[in-house]
């Protein structure tokens, strides 16, 4: 699946960014899971903590987060310097977030206080790779996020919760096998080109890549082509 053009480091880290929900934002080193990270408009992110902890953010000089959504994307470190949002910062996807979740508790992080972090550095490592590559904040800020990679992201998290048995039927016809002899089919990436599974079976663990006959382009056209795998497995382009 490496059809597509290769994304910038920044392009990357700026699509981490813009994943909905937690997706694996944590504090470093105590790896405090946070519950409803934001980004402002300029890639500020927006963290929200409980109130008794806003103050012992406040008051560092610097806070390390990592950002491992997992999916095929890539993991994101950023430092930077606690301060109180700028109310332009208050983004309305934070607003609505409080609202609709008023009364949820700790669970939620509804109680809990905005805290900016204003960058100061970022580094991205590559899926499957380990060496973290430098980010310029500039760059950062003026990359937009990858749509069809967010796209393939939410598409991943869709298959993987609601269409199991379609997933084990798709791996089972592109690989010959009878479905009873695989445990479990996961989606470990999706792209323009293809989608990746990852398969569990008596053997252990292992990947498999089904490519489209075509890239898929447009978000509307990943859907249209994954449902369709999903559908017919048959129709998967064969070697």
């Amino acid at each position: 699946m490496a059809r597509t053009p290769t994304p910038t480091p920044a392009e990357l880290a700026r699509t981490v960014l813009a994943v909905a929900g937690p997706a694996g934002w944590r504090l470093e080193p105590s790896g405090e899971v946070l519950v409803a990270p934001f980004v402002a408009t300029g890639g500020t992110p927006l963290l929200l903590v409980e109130r008794e902890r806003t103050d012992d953010l406040l008051g560092r000089p610097a806070v390390s987060v990592t950002l491992a959504p997992g999916l095929g994307l890539a993991t994101v470190t950023l430092v930077g310097r606690p301060r109180p949002p700028r109310p332009h910062e208050l983004v309305g996807e934070l607003r609505a977030y409080r609202h609709d979740h008023a009364g949820c508790g700790p669970a939620c992080g509804t109680s809990g206080l905005p805290v900016a972090l204003e960058l100061v550095r970022v580094a991205v490592t590559r899926p499957g790779e380990r060496d973290a590559v430098p980010v310029a904040v500039a760059d950062l800020q003026a990359a937009r996020p990858l749509e069809g990679v967010l796209a393939g992201y939410d598409v991943a998290r869709h298959l993987n919760a609601d269409h199991t048995t379609e997933l084990l039927r798709l791996a089972a016809d592109v690989t010959g096998r009878d479905p009873g002899e695989l445990v479990a089919a996961q989606v470990a990436a999706v792209s323009a080109d293809g989608v990746r599974l990852t398969l569990i079976d008596a053997d252990g663990v292992s990947e498999l890549d089904v490519v489209f006959a075509a890239p898929a382009p447009t978000p509307a056209a990943l859907g249209r082509e994954l449902h369709r795998l999903l559908a017919d497995p048959s129709t998967h382009p064969r070697d």
